[in-house]
């Protein structure tokens, strides 16, 4: 018994062997899976099973085939897979434990009246476990309707102050208030301060890039109301408090803020960039201040509210939007409003003595080129009184004209010369048509 089993193992083991040896390589082609169970299947126990490979990357176990041979989903869609499993796996955690704050607030509010006494108040007013709503409202956050955040009572604002602090303090829902006999042991702030108003406006209105100004207002919903209702709440709390109780930072940092909601909330603009009167023809590019917003005009105006477009303010909102679009070619309603701001930057009153309109004339306004693209006047020339078999021969990458809305007396107002008068015309004659080699048989050297 002990010969024949040695004997057929080591034979069954050798011939293996042989056919090991003699197999041919298998050619380098990618495919998807690799077989398994070489052992059973070369003894014909049992039929190949299929395992599907990982990345070579993140493949840890030998693979009998070498890893450029196995073909796998590419590393920007692992990757890419990787980060949606992440992002729903901490939007998961995220939501568990806020609803465990949620249990834990509503178990103390419910019971304060037999948990409170002072330790127990000085023990929970600074944890944060408290859910809440911080920032701009968009869809309500995981756990419970529209919190967001875990913040302690001492930290945190009442419901009915959300307008004037959204997007610096967070606000508690209604079902997690304390009673009205807690909230000065837990610290709850009854009111907020001018200094936590300002910080809320100042980032409501940041640049796009860290979430303020068109793209807070893109993510608004209409459940949160009117925004423009929001901001005069909390101009409500800074002219109650006036300016006094405000800092000179604080001060500068809101007026260079684009908090206030214009063009019916499709844009917002800074309170120096504003005017109680101003032109509708010039929007987008100089605004007025919303109706809604007039009665706290007298506040705006230490921030920098302007009472009417003056035309040097014409002429300073057309540099802002050249240098905004930075060499872009404006839409049809942007070129619309900078041919209006440009007439209105040009409106001479008839007192304008020559020097001021010489010094005007002299100073580089943007004005549209014929491409929509803001340009200096100084590098412009205007189309108006030259004829049309001139322009049709005018190299149009050497002279760059200004735009044909623009009127021919804000084109001169501007300082922008005619092309008439910077082109001239110049006949050449070849020479080879006379008989003497000049043109019609003159003498060479004739005039051209």
């Amino acid at each position: 018994k002990g010969s024949t089993k040695g004997s057929t193992k080591g034979s069954t083991k050798g011939s293996r062997g042989t056919t090991d040896a003699a197999r041919p390589e298998p050619e380098e082609t990618p495919r998807r899976y690799v077989e398994g169970g070489e052992a059973a299947a070369a003894e014909g126990e049992r039929s190949p099973t299929r395992r599907r490979t990982d990345p070579p990357e993140t493949l840890q176990t030998p693979s009998r085939n070498p890893p450029e041979t196995v073909q796998t989903s590419g590393p920007a869609d692992a990757d890419a897979a990787d980060d949606d499993d992440d992002e729903a796996a901490l939007d998961k955690e995220a939501g568990l434990v806020i609803a465990a704050g949620a249990m834990l607030a509503n178990h103390l509010v419910d019971n304060i009246a037999h948990l409170y006494t002072a330790n127990v108040c000085e023990v929970v007013l600074g944890v944060p476990f408290v859910p809440a709503a911080l920032g701009v409202p968009g869809e309500p956050g995981p756990g419970c309707a529209g919190c967001n955040v875990l913040t302690s009572f001492s930290h945190a604002m009442l419901p009915e102050h959300w307008a004037s602090v959204f997007m610096h303090l967070p606000v508690l829902p209604l079902d997690f208030v304390p009673p009205q006999f807690a909230r000065s042991r837990l610290r709850v702030k009854s009111e907020p301060g001018a200094s936590a108003v300002a910080a809320h406006l100042v980032a409501l209105g940041s640049s796009p890039n860290e979430g303020g100004g068109v793209v807070a207002l893109a993510r608004w919903t209409p459940a949160a109301g009117d925004p423009c209702v929001a901001v005069a709440a909390a101009l409500a709390v800074l002219g109650d408090a006036g300016v006094d109780a405000l800092e000179a930072r604080e001060i500068e940092a809101l007026s260079d803020a684009a908090f206030v909601p214009v063009a019916g909330g499709a844009a917002t603009e800074a309170p120096r960039r504003l005017w109680l009167r101003a032109p509708a023809r010039l929007a987008p590019l100089a605004f007025e201040l919303p109706s809604s917003l007039t009665e706290h005009a007298g506040f705006l105006r230490r921030l920098g509210l302007r009472d009417e477009l003056t035309p040097a303010d014409a002429a300073a909102a057309l540099r802002v939007a050249a240098r905004k679009a930075n060499g872009r070619a404006l839409g049809p309603n942007e070129l619309r409003a900078a041919v209006a701001a440009l007439r209105h930057a040009v409106d001479f009153e008839a007192s304008s003595s020559v020097e001021v309109v010489a010094q005007r004339r002299r100073s580089a306004t943007p004005v549209p080129d014929s491409f929509g693209v803001l340009t200096p006047s100084t590098a412009l020339f205007h189309a108006w009184g030259a004829p049309r078999s001139l322009l049709t021969r005018l190299d149009r990458r050497k002279l760059r004209l200004a735009h044909d809305l623009v009127p021919a007396g804000s084109c001169a107002a501007a300082g922008i010369r005619a092309v008439h008068d910077a082109v001239f015309e110049r006949r050449v004659v070849d020479g080879s048509d006379g008989p003497d080699g000049g043109p019609d048989g003159g003498p060479d050297g004739g005039p051209d």
